[in-house]
């Protein structure tokens, strides 16, 4: 199919959650840059930071989700907000927008879980691991991979420009970024990356589209198929015009 197999130069116009999670993420950086001002970088950490040690001893829930809205580097925030504009907006007006934002919200928290669980489970295993269980955590990454997933099951054929040079598809892409990122956890390299973050909401972006692709379909849930559904009524009445003429 050539719609399906399209060269993708450019996102959409901006969706609204799309939107409202940019200024999200992007507010919280400003903040927290304003608050290293009077408050120590490692009390910022503990404050927001996903840390296992200290969600395990049940005082820190909220940082399963604080964790994927904040970032302390410029470079890490700026490409996870340029992969949610690429992938988010196409994502919006296909699903609609509250199950995008289920979407992101389940692949961000399922991401959270696996670092919690997997970095006690890996620390048993091997002592490669050994430094996971006192790490801290932060970044959209793991709700990112839940929505290149997505991307990737319901656009499989689109193609993207990777480092605006060489055509990928969607598929693929999703497949190369995983793969690598499996890799990196069995041979234990550079932890400082949350591997099992990106794995966890990849698993989190596959199991909402194949939840969702098992309901009956609901009128008027995609914003592409009102769209068709208005284009074909238009078109058939332009048709009956023409026969009454």
């Amino acid at each position: 199919m050539v719609a399906e197999s399209r060269v993708v130069c450019g996102p959409p116009p901006i969706t609204r959650i799309v939107k409202i999670l940019l200024v999200l993420n992007v507010a919280a950086f400003v903040t927290l840059l304003l608050l290293e001002r009077f408050v120590a970088l490692p009390a910022l950490y503990g404050a927001v930071a996903l840390t296992p040690q200290a969600l395990l001893k049940g005082i820190a829930l909220w940082q399963l989700v604080t964790t994927f809205f904040v970032h302390f580097e410029p470079w890490h925030i700026l490409s996870n907000m340029l992969a949610l504009y690429v992938f988010g907006p196409n994502l919006e007006r296909r699903l609609g927008s509250r199950p995008f934002l289920r979407l992101y919200m389940l692949s961000g928290l399922c991401g959270s879980v696996c670092i919690v669980v997997l970095a006690y489970v890996l620390a048993a295993l091997s002592p490669v691991y050994s430094r996971l269980p006192g790490g801290a955590y932060v970044g959209a990454s793991s709700a990112i991979f839940g929505l290149l997933v997505a991307y990737a099951m319901l656009f499989p054929d689109h193609i993207f420009l990777l480092m605006f040079i060489a055509p990928v598809r969607a598929r693929t892409l999703a497949i190369g970024f995983i793969a690598f990122d499996a890799l990196m956890l069995v041979l234990g390299r550079d932890m400082g990356i949350a591997y099992t973050g990106h794995l966890g909401g990849a698993l989190g972006g596959w199991l909402f589209i194949r939840a969702i692709s098992k309901q009956p379909p609901k009128q008027g849930r995609s914003t592409t198929k009102r769209y068709e559904s208005t284009v074909i009524e238009g078109r058939f009445k332009e048709i009956m015009r023409d026969v009454d003429d």
